[in-house]
C-alpha cells in the first residue's frame, strides 16, 4: 500500500489506495454513511473493495497511513467457504460498478 502508484494527496496523510482490508482499517463515520456503508449483499470477504470504490466515487480520500494503527483479534480455525465467498465477492462488485 505504502508504494501505490497513486502517490500522496496534498491535503491528505499517506499515500493514496483505492482498497483496504476491513479488518485492518480505520474509517470515519460520516464517510463511510456517505457511502452508504457495506453493501448487504458482500457481507464478508472482499466487501471493503466495493466500499472503498464508494468511497472514491463521493469524494472521500482513501489513503495508507502506517501511524494509524487498528487491531483485529480474528477468531482461530479454518475458514470453510471463505475462498468461495471472496471470489463471489469480486464479481458481484464487478458487476455492481460496471
Amino acid at each position: 500500500l505504502a508504494d501505490s502508484p497513486l502517490g500522496r494527496a496534498t491535503d491528505l496523510p499517506g499515500t493514496q489506495v483505492l482498497g483496504f482490508l476491513a479488518c485492518a482499517a480505520v474509517t470515519r463515520r460520516t464517510a463511510y454513511l456517505d457511502a452508504g456503508g457495506f453493501h448487504p449483499l458482500l457481507f464478508f470477504g472482499g466487501e471493503e473493495t466495493l466500499l472503498a470504490y464508494d468511497l472514491a466515487a463521493r469524494g472521500w480520500g482513501v489513503t495508507h497511513c502506517p501511524e494509524v494503527v487498528a487491531h483485529h483479534h480474528p477468531a482461530s480455525g479454518p475458514r470453510t467457504g471463505r475462498a468461495a465467498l471472496v471470489r463471489r465477492n469480486e464479481l458481484l462488485t464487478a458487476w455492481l460498478r460496471r
